[in-house]
């Protein structure tokens, strides 16, 4: 017998929207009505043609568009179908006998089933709804699973602004309960949706939201122990206050950051902080300083990474070369030569030949002009009789 056909048989007929969106939705609409439960009706009816229980469609169209363009998808398979009618049975039966778990439970099913099936979209108004019905009833073990559910829903989304409030209030309830593994759960998950979000920030040079949420990042993180994230979480925040040309608060950060990968014996970043430090120092104008962290981070990365060692003796070299002190100005472009031929970077290579070149030239200078201005006589005897220099194409 075909929806049509039960609907007729009842004296009713059936809605032109149920028409348009299939005879599988209308059925399931008829079986629902036709068994007295017309609140599980206007439940399915509202999910599976986007309309919000409060008059909005903000998120519920988005669950009736499993394909992104306003149509249905295969979102609506009959296993779907199926699973949405009985759990709205099961809720509105719930209802009738005043049980609020029963009611949390189906709506609870119905969302970690599209989690489950990779729709995190399709969950949220599930969750959402397992939030509305946990705090009415004050259960706050059904609050935290939800909010907990939700924050995942919207990290796997990238909506880490919405991520974030819900693990916040995931990781308040959590404390409110002395529940120690939630706790930590809590702790990981939004230390992870912290640094989430400060990546966007930071990408969309939005640098003083970024700080805002750097320093939350840092309280969570001392709250709990995590000492590497609290180091990085400085080391970001170094970054920020250098973009925003604060370069001593930056430099309270970067030192703070090396001070923790110290105490951690973390020598990669220790070398991190001391080039950071080193940029911070040139900015303020403390060239010793600058100077002294360059070669730390030299001695640290002696066996590590040969492009940060190039880069190193490069910025020693300009340090030197802008001091007059050709010589060890010299000494630091032959470094960054070699540095240069062995990564086999055309670029770096280049601008090292030109660094050497014109410090090599800087370095002889006085001694020519010592020549000139001393011993003109002999410079030119000298010019006179010396030996033609090789052809070109015999060098």
């Amino acid at each position: 017998m075909t929806s049509t056909e039960v609907v007729e048989q009842n004296g009713g007929s059936i809605p032109e929207s149920l028409e348009k969106n299939g005879k599988d939705k209308a059925a399931h609409c008829v079986e629902m009505l036709v068994a007295g439960y017309p609140q599980a009706f206007v439940e399915f009816f509202d999910i599976t043609n986007g309309i919000s229980k409060k008059g909005s469609d903000k998120d519920d169209a988005d669950f009736a568009s499993s394909d992104g363009n306003g149509k249905d998808g295969d979102i609506y398979s009959e296993e779907v179908l199926t699973l949405l009618q009985r759990s709205f049975v099961a809720v509105e039966e719930a209802r009738r006998a005043m049980d609020m778990d029963a009611i949390y439970d189906s709506y609870f099913k119905v969302a970690t089933f599209f989690l489950e099936n990779d729709s995190p979209e399709h969950s949220i108004p599930f969750y959402t709804r397992c939030v509305e019905v946990a705090d009415e009833d004050e259960n706050k073990q059904g609050l935290l699973k939800s909010h907990f559910q939700l924050g995942i829903c919207y990290t796997q989304l990238e909506n880490t602004f919405e991520a974030i409030e819900h693990h916040e209030k995931h990781l308040k309830l959590s404390l409110n309960l002395d529940d120690t593994n939630e706790e930590g759960k809590a702790y990981e998950y939004i230390i992870v949706v912290y640094n989430q979000r400060v990546t966007e920030l930071m990408g969309q040079s939005n640098w003083e939201e970024a700080i805002e949420i750097l320093n939350r990042l840092i309280s969570q993180a001392q709250n709990c122990g995590n000492i590497v994230a609290e180091g990085l979480a400085n080391y970001e925040l170094g970054n920020c206050y250098s973009k925003l040309g604060d370069h001593n608060m930056a430099l309270e950060y970067y030192t703070a950051y090396q001070d923790i990968c110290i105490m951690c014996e973390d020598k990669v970043g220790e070398g991190k902080s001391c080039c950071a430090l080193a940029v911070t120092y040139q900015e303020l104008g403390d060239i010793e300083s600058a100077m002294a962290h360059l070669e730390s981070f030299l001695e640290l990365s002696k066996s590590g990474d040969t492009t940060s060692q190039a880069q190193a003796c490069c910025s020693l070299g300009i340090i030197h070369f802008e001091q007059k002190k050709y010589d060890r100005a010299v000494n630091y472009f032959e470094k960054f030569f070699e540095a240069a031929r062995t990564l086999n970077n055309s670029k770096m290579l280049d601008a090292a030949r030109i660094n050497l070149g014109i410090a090599k030239g800087c370095a002889k200078m006085e001694s020519f002009f010592d020549t000139i201005n001393e011993d003109f006589g002999r410079l030119l005897q000298w010019k006179n009789t010396r030996m033609p220099l090789p052809d070109k194409d015999t060098i």
